[in-house]
């Protein structure tokens, strides 16, 4: 009795283990990850920049349809939008040199990814939001290569909301964040193989 009640405790303890480790871990690849901003002069015009470095790390389990992500973006690196942009009264990127955002709840509809719920960073202020999630793909996973994949993210801000208040009556106060995100498999899954 001893020895069935033992051995059922080690085949739950490798099951857990096994649970666990489904949720695989993926590195940000910098070379294809690229953020991005827009918002509007007098209501007609865009004004777009693009961040250039991006990092982070991504936990993605596709079958148990959960997930996590941190993604680190280097606001040194904007391209576009002008000096205002950089300045004090937009992304005041000498102060805030980082924008981050962090969620550990992925939102699946039928199977498919469509929203990653998390709280963004940004000038300094920490608010929750809601990423809209599109064409995500993964590669096949083919041993030993590491597994890619692919998402565009996107997400609309008020921007007086983390105290970007300048330049009130000519730029829209809606900041639109777009994320072309790209990850590596850090290392493959590895199936664990339950003795009988």
């Amino acid at each position: 009795m001893r020895t069935r009640s033992a051995r059922g405790l080690v085949v739950a303890g490798l099951l857990a283990v096994a649970c666990a480790a489904a949720a695989v871990e993926y590195r940000v690849d910098p070379a294809e990850t690229r953020a991005g901003f827009e918002v509007t002069f007098l209501g007609v015009i865009p004004i777009r920049g693009e961040f250039s470095r991006v990092s982070g790390t991504l936990r993605f389990d596709d079958g148990q349809e959960t997930g996590g992500v941190d993604i680190v973006i280097d606001a040194t690196s904007l391209a576009g939008g002008g000096a205002t942009a950089r300045g004090k009264d937009f992304f005041h990127v000498a102060r805030y040199p980082v924008i981050e955002f962090h969620s550990s709840r992925f939102l699946f509809e039928q199977g498919r990814l469509k929203q990653v719920e998390g709280k963004l960073t940004l000038t300094g202020q920490r608010h929750p939001v809601t990423l809209d999630m599109h064409a995500v793909t993964c590669d096949a996973r083919m041993p030993p290569q590491p597994r890619r994949c692919r998402a565009d993210a996107e997400v609309t801000v008020k921007r007086n909301r983390f105290g970007m208040t300048g330049w009130a009556m000519s730029v829209s106060d809606d900041v639109t964040i777009r994320i072309r995100l790209a990850a590596i498999e850090i290392a493959p899954a590895a199936s664990a193989a339950v003795p009988q």
